[in-house]
């Protein structure tokens, strides 16, 4: 397959080597021993899994129960290491624009190293909305700064002014390397590559393009 911006490779492989007897979907299956390997191969790199131990034997079936409540245990409890050390954004305590400012301001004081991630799992996943306060004495000072973002006679800018908003953000948060440097260890806890996707992030904010953009009457 040739996309139009990069080129990706699609191969077909036929299995004639079997493994038999492995548990696929409450089932037991003869799978390709080429194709079967391949994939616990991926999922040790992706979820830092070893073989022998009780979570590679839960990845074993892909699709049972066991295996995706641990993935999502596990990209919530990465994500909360990375928040607790970087105070990244995206972030689900943020849900407007307004926010951004307090949420780096009390990055330093997060305690997410981790632990309590079913919870957390149990409350992302779940139907109810996430209620997220703010400090009242700082209301006045978010709202301006909401304001510089959202406003396009700020620089000119539409919703350039919010791309804006959120690299100044991030390039202030990791300025704060003392603070890195004293979570750093907690890196070491980070089991593979998967992570949480933050899915209330900005929930609050009307990001569709505007029918009629702002730049073209300046």
């Amino acid at each position: 397959m040739c996309g139009d911006r990069d080129s990706e490779i699609a191969v077909l492989v036929e299995d004639h080597e079997m493994e038999e007897e492995i548990a696929i979907a409450d089932g037991v299956y003869n799978v390709g021993k080429f194709g079967h390997s391949f994939r616990m191969k991926l999922f040790e790199e992706h979820f830092g899994v070893k073989p022998g131990t009780e979570l590679y034997q839960k990845y074993i079936d892909p699709v049972s129960k066991d295996a995706w409540f641990s993935m999502q245990e596990q990209a919530m409890a990465n994500h909360q290491i990375y928040d607790s050390v970087f105070g990244c954004l995206p972030s689900d305590s943020v849900t407007n624009f307004a926010q951004i400012d307090s949420h780096i301001q009390s990055a330093q004081g997060l305690d997410t190293s981790g632990r309590g991630a079913e919870e957390a799992v149990a409350s992302a996943m779940g139907s109810g909305n996430t209620d997220v306060t703010s400090n009242n004495g700082d209301e006045r000072r978010m709202s301006s700064m909401s304001d510089r973002a959202m406003s396009p006679q700020s620089s000119r800018r539409g919703t350039s002014g919010r791309k804006s908003a959120f690299s100044g953000a991030m390039n202030v948060n990791m300025k704060e390397s003392s603070h890195i440097a004293q979570k750093k260890h907690e890196l070491g806890h980070v089991q593979g590559h998967i992570v949480y996707f933050p899915l209330k992030f900005l929930v609050d904010e009307q990001l569709e393009p505007k029918l009629f953009p702002a730049e073209l009457f300046q």
